[in-house]
């Protein structure tokens, strides 16, 4: 009988060993899972309809210690925007704000999530030949700034709020006038011309030259409206002039 009770004792303290074991594993799993943080980068950001832009994730320890660094990337408006396995997102709607999230593989309660605004697609730069004029202004590629020639025959760049941010100060007489990128490197603001004519000589110019027939102009985020030899931004071949 005792020895009943003996072996029916051990089994009862393996149980609680057992169970004392599992739970400790338990808590020491849990542990690890709430020990995951995931950041994404960039944070927030501006597109146009049909513009990509790379988003990366990171997933480290409390420590800082690079760990598992799998992600899965999850859009949260399919008819917004699409993103790849990679992190790339397309945008494919033309506003609105779409969020896509980067969650970890190894702890899929942890992500890190990034807020997208959208925009109608619109020209970011201009190539040789390109003008800007009052209904066709030269957006940054946020929206914060645009070049726009005034009535007066004055190059300016303004704020979003149209406060301005600089100008050429041409200071003609009220009309249409058209500011051209010109192939000699020139960025020159013109009067329209009456119908049939040809335009008369220009009332402002940037007084540069370019040994390149391409040349283009980009209006960038800091507000600054800048000339440069090439293409395009992806063909940059040196800068010509920049406004203030």
């Amino acid at each position: 009988m005792d020895s009943d009770k003996d072996n029916t004792m051990l089994w009862v303290i393996a149980i609680v060993v057992l169970l004392v074991l599992i739970g400790g594993g338990v808590g020491l799993w849990y542990y690890m899972r709430t020990d995951i943080v995931v950041s994404i980068e960039p944070m927030s950001d501006t597109l146009m309809q049909n513009e990509s832009r790379q988003f990366s994730a990171t997933v480290r320890d409390t420590s800082g210690k690079d760990i598992n660094t799998d992600v899965t990337w999850t859009v949260d408006n399919s008819v917004a925007g699409r993103v790849d396995s990679s992190g790339k997102f397309t945008a494919t709607a033309a506003s609105g704000t779409v969020l896509i999230t980067a969650t970890s593989v190894a702890d899929t309660s942890k992500s890190a999530t990034a807020t997208i605004s959208l925009l109608p697609s619109m020209p970011i730069f201009l190539k040789t030949g390109g003008i800007i004029t009052a209904a066709n202004p030269l957006y940054s590629r946020d929206r914060e700034f645009y070049a726009t020639t005034l009535e007066n025959g004055n190059l300016c760049v303004k704020n979003k709020n149209n406060t301005n941010k600089w100008c050429s100060d041409a200071g003609r007489p009220n009309g249409k006038y058209f500011t051209e990128v010109q192939s000699d490197g020139n960025l020159c603001t013109y009067r329209e011309p009456p119908a049939g004519q040809q335009k008369g000589g220009s009332v402002w110019c940037s007084r540069t030259t370019s040994n390149s027939k391409d040349n283009y102009i980009v209006m960038d985020e800091s507000g600054k409206l800048c000339m440069y030899k090439g293409t395009g931004p992806d063909d940059n071949k040196g800068q010509i002039w920049c406004s203030l």
